[in-house]
This record gives structure tokens, sequence and C-alpha cells, in this order.
């Protein structure tokens, strides 16, 4: 090997390591761990639909079980007018998750017509409440 070789050597080397830490600062590089890659996913998933809050979900509902309504459903939690308590949620497609103080609630919404529909272990229908 010659220093020429030697140069010409250490030269492409360097330019590779050059190369391979500028991958490091690209934000969307492509990752070897699938859990980084399902972890953005879920952020965007998130903050898309905390920005877009379903105007057909938002507004107040009865079980029709009394004369007053059951709850209120904001952009981002639900307020129990009975105990008069707030409780955040989050929507995903057609999931929801309702973040109670003693435990989580996940199930399935669904529209027919103007009634809402809530499943999980139980089927619940809500309807707009009228004052």
């Amino acid at each position: 090997m010659t220093i020429r070789d030697a140069i010409l050597f250490l030269s492409i080397g360097a330019a590779l390591l050059s190369c391979e830490s500028n991958l490091d600062s690209v934000p969307e590089r492509k990752s070897k761990n699938p859990d980084s890659v399902l972890s953005r996913r879920a952020i965007r998933s998130k903050a898309a639909a905390t920005e877009t809050p379903d105007k057909k979900l938002v507004g107040i509902w009865t079980d029709g079980s009394s004369e007053n309504a059951s709850f209120e459903i904001k952009n981002d939690s639900i307020q129990y007018l009975d105990p008069f308590e707030e409780y955040k949620y989050e929507r995903y497609g057609d999931s929801i998750i309702i973040y109670y103080s003693d435990f989580t609630y996940k199930g399935k919404i669904s529209f027919v017509k103007d009634t809402l529909v809530m499943k999980s272990d139980e089927e619940s229908k809500f309807w707009r409440f009228e004052k």
C-alpha cells in the first residue's frame, strides 16, 4: 500500500463516516426499531385526533332515564352533570377512551341517525338533549 492509497482510503472512510452522522439528524429516517416508528405514528394520530373534534360527537346527551341531561361531550373532555365531574377522553376513528379516576373505559362509538351508540361490554344509546 502506497501513501497515496492510504490517503485515498482514509478520505473515503472519513466521507462515509460524515454521511452516516448526517443521517442521524434526519427526523424521518427509517429506524431499525419498529417501536420508534410506531411512536411517531401514534403521536401524529393523537395530534390529528385532538386537532379536529367531531362536531357530531360534541354536545349534550341524555340516555332518557330522567328528564335531565346525562353528560356533555366537549372537545377534549366529558362532563357528567349529576355528579358534576369531568374526565378527559381521546377518540381514534370509531374508538373512544375515557379516563375516569378509577378506571379507563375503552369502547366503540357509532351513530344511527341522531343516536349516539357506545359499545364495550354493553351497548348504551344516547340522544341529543334538547333544553
